[in-house]
């Protein structure tokens, strides 16, 4: 294999591509036929066209990125960008899921309490005994009966209702 040196000075611009419209019909066929498939309008087959339509498309779309490369177009400045590319995406999914997650820390560890009147939010609880539970209804025992509750703080009507039954 011959290796094509080409000058540095220039940064390498790929031709127009078809691949991404050829990605765009092949998902709007696999999202098509999963549709038609859990509407229970067709069997499992209809994932097919648009699978063979995908999978066509990356190993067109790759191959042409390796024949490029292969063929020694692309100069240090193009490798660069690719890796600068590849690191911002990483960031940025590592961001992405750092929010996610820690949004769903904060609805399910912090923000329950302090609904219920626990913690450091204590102007959302009341006296007449409404909380959140966090872990479902506990378990009671047949012969359970309701203590009468002593109110810490005086209970306004805006914010606690009476229970009716």
């Amino acid at each position: 294999m011959s290796q094509t040196q080409t000058d540095s000075s220039k940064y390498y611009l790929p031709h127009n591509s078809y691949y991404p419209i050829l990605g765009s019909v092949a998902l709007f066929c696999l999202m098509a036929g999963a549709v038609s498939y859990l509407n229970e309008w067709a069997g499992g087959y209809v994932f097919l066209p648009g699978a063979i339509l995908l999978a066509t498309m990356f190993f067109l779309w790759f191959g042409t990125v390796i024949d490029e490369n292969q063929h020694g177009v692309y100069n240090l400045e193009v490798d660069r960008s690719f890796r600068m590319g590849m690191m911002w995406f990483i960031f940025s999914e590592v961001m992405f899921f750092a929010a996610f997650f820690g949004a769903l820390f904060y609805a399910r560890e912090l923000s329950v309490p302090w609904v219920g009147g626990l913690g450091v939010r204590r102007s959302t609880s009341c006296s007449c005994g409404r909380t959140t539970p966090r872990h479902g209804p506990p378990t009671v025992p047949r012969t359970w009966v309701p203590a009468p509750m002593a109110p810490s703080r005086p209970c306004r009507p805006s914010a606690c209702r009476p229970l009716t039954p």
